[in-house]
């Protein structure tokens, strides 16, 4: 007889219940709705988030493909301004065209400078910058010159030649940066300045060695992209 009460009982309880729940005026129970950091899924708005960050380093891809390193980091410490440091180091070879026959000026690079970026309208490290740069380049050079050529032979006489720049420019420098889903840092700069030169080269003019594109000159024009990674 217990036990017949004892599951009359517990049957009562369960029927009560689910009257409860299932009744339409019954009080509902609030969910949590997983928020923005609660799952990689929940859709994030990856251009403007506006998280502070006060480092960002960067790396220039189109150095890269000239075998030269060249790298950044950026340091911000106060509201509209920032301090930016650059390295560079690499190696390649410049060709020369002498009547359609192509000799080599190997050159070695190594360099770096500084710059202070003003960011008027954002809080650094976000938006558009603007401020003064120096820096310095080592060139070492190796190039091979023709000298004389024998039609009758097909060869040519040639000589090598040794030489070492040394470069130190001053300039102003401008761009934007963005911040891309509070990591992903894209800088678009362009800039341009005065370069002093210091030129060594044992006797052997200036006109044998292939220095396009080197920046080997009284002036500099700086344009380009870099792209990184913004840590706290």
């Amino acid at each position: 007889m217990k036990k017949f009460w004892s599951i009359f009982l517990l049957i009562l309880v369960a029927s009560s219940t689910w009257a409860q729940v299932a009744t339409p005026g019954s009080k509902k129970v609030k969910i949590r709705k997983n928020s923005l950091r609660d799952t990689a899924s929940t859709k994030y708005n990856f251009i403007w988030d506006k998280e502070l960050r006060k480092n960002v380093i960067r790396f220039n891809p189109v150095s890269a493909f000239v075998l030269v390193g060249n790298m950044d980091y950026e340091r911000r410490f106060s509201k509209l301004v920032t301090f930016n440091i650059n390295a560079m180091v690499g190696a390649n070879t410049n060709y020369s065209d002498t009547m359609g026959r192509v000799y080599p000026t190997n050159f070695f690079l190594a360099g770096g400078g500084f710059s202070l970026r003003f960011y008027p309208f954002q809080k650094a490290v976000r938006g558009f910058y603007l401020g003064p740069y120096v820096d310095y380049r080592y060139f070492k050079l190796t190039s091979l010159k023709e000298e004389s050529f024998n039609q009758s032979t097909g060869k040519a006489i040639t000589s090598l030649h040794r030489a070492e720049a040394q470069l130190l420019s001053f300039g102003v420098i401008t761009g934007y940066q963005w911040i891309l889903g509070n990591w992903f840092a894209l800088n678009l700069f362009a800039g341009g300045g005065y370069t002093i030169q210091h030129w060594q080269s044992w006797d052997s003019p200036r006109e044998n060695f292939s220095v396009q594109g080197l920046g080997v000159r009284p002036y500099q024009i700086r344009l380009g992209v870099s792209i990184g990674v913004a840590p706290k």
